[in-house]
């Protein structure tokens, strides 16, 4: 019997290939799930910054001395910021960045009346939907309802 001397020190051409191959596995499954959680990141960023902007707008019509006239309305959502002073507690860098991020966000008010029982126009329902991208997961929808004066 021959006895080799030699040592096996290094890795052989297969191993190689099978190390690499499973390494490019593990890093498509990782900039797959990366690229994932951005994109969760960004919708849920956009909805959250629609519905903290809804609820400012509700407020703002909430304490007009009188309800919201019925109808639908559908305007871009800087116009209506700027009319109920949104823009002015910012600073000039801010004010700049916040109206090119809502650039082309959209603003849709519904206003219907609710009768109860023999009382006709009781309430009014508010319907602010704020869309700020081409499918219906861009957007984000508040509703309330206002007492009127009768």
């Amino acid at each position: 019997m021959i006895k080799n001397n030699k040592k096996n020190n290094g890795f052989t051409l297969i191993e190689i290939a099978i190390a690499i191959t499973i390494l490019g596995l593990a890093m498509t499954t990782i900039i797959g799930l990366q690229t994932r959680y951005v994109n969760n990141y960004m919708v849920e960023r956009d909805r959250t910054k629609a519905a903290l902007i809804a609820q400012y707008i509700m407020t703002s019509i909430e304490v007009e001395k009188e309800p919201p006239e019925k109808g639908e309305k559908k305007e871009s959502l800087n116009s209506v910021l700027k009319k109920i002073h949104y823009f002015e507690n910012l600073d000039s860098k801010d004010k700049k960045q916040e109206k090119k991020y809502l650039r082309n966000w959209t603003l849709t008010k519904k206003v219907t009346s609710i009768d109860i029982h023999l009382i006709k126009d009781v309430l009014r329902r508010v319907d602010l939907k704020i869309k700020w991208g081409k499918s219906e997961d861009s957007s984000f929808t508040l509703t309330y309802y206002i007492k009127t004066n009768k």
